[in-house]
């Protein structure tokens, strides 16, 4: 007897099963350079169903999140100079950031990751300015791990909430981890993408 069809949410939800369980960490770490909020929540939520392990997922997080960092920092530090400074003078960019960039640069670098719209500005102003490498390295992983340990107990604390709520959790975790990638995805797209901030510092 030939089984019946699935639906395609269901094909999806197999498909991302399948990789996930296959390419769990690589896939957390290639999702975090690019969103790492909503990469991270999923993983969380995913350590405490038991496919992860919670400090790996923030570790992991926490280094995608910093390499991006340093792609931005040394692409403006070796390319955007001119064009960072000047719109730091022009007054394109926000008063406090030029401000704050210039006297407290490193403060400001250690928490750009709660600073929607400038978390990738931040690090390509810092390069445009001329920080000292091990500088920057040193507060930008500081901050990473400190997102990461944030948002990375968000995200397992969800999991538990829905745990509590849930009876037969284990039936709907794929769906849940597929909706909570989604949302996230569009809070922070109504939130103002972090890719403006950069365009608005490096344009030319």
């Amino acid at each position: 007897m030939a089984s019946e069809p699935h639906p395609a949410g269901d094909i999806m939800l197999l498909m991302l099963q399948a990789a996930i369980l296959r390419y769990g960490y690589a896939m957390l770490f290639a999702g975090a350079m690019f969103e790492g909020d909503a990469s991270l929540i999923t993983g969380a939520f995913l350590a405490h169903r038991g496919y992860f392990s919670t400090p790996l997922v923030i570790l992991t997080a926490a280094l995608a999140s910093s390499a991006a960092n340093h792609v931005y920092f040394w692409t403006a530090r070796t390319r955007g100079r001119e064009a960072v400074k000047r719109h730091l003078d022009s007054g394109r960019v926000p008063r406090w950031l030029g401000r704050a960039l210039g006297e407290r640069a490193a403060p400001l670098l250690f928490g750009s990751r709660f600073l929607y719209g400038f978390r990738l500005a931040i690090p390509a102003a810092c390069g445009a300015s001329g920080m000292r490498p091990a500088t920057f390295t040193a507060v930008d992983v500081g901050g990473a791990l400190l997102w990461a340990t944030v948002i990375g107990l968000a995200g397992y604390a969800i999991g538990h909430g829905l745990e509590t709520w849930l009876e037969d959790l284990r039936r709907h975790e794929w769906p849940i981890a597929g909706a909570l990638l989604v949302a996230t995805l569009v809070v922070l797209a109504f939130r103002g993408r972090d890719w403006y901030g950069t365009r608005v510092l490096t344009a030319r």
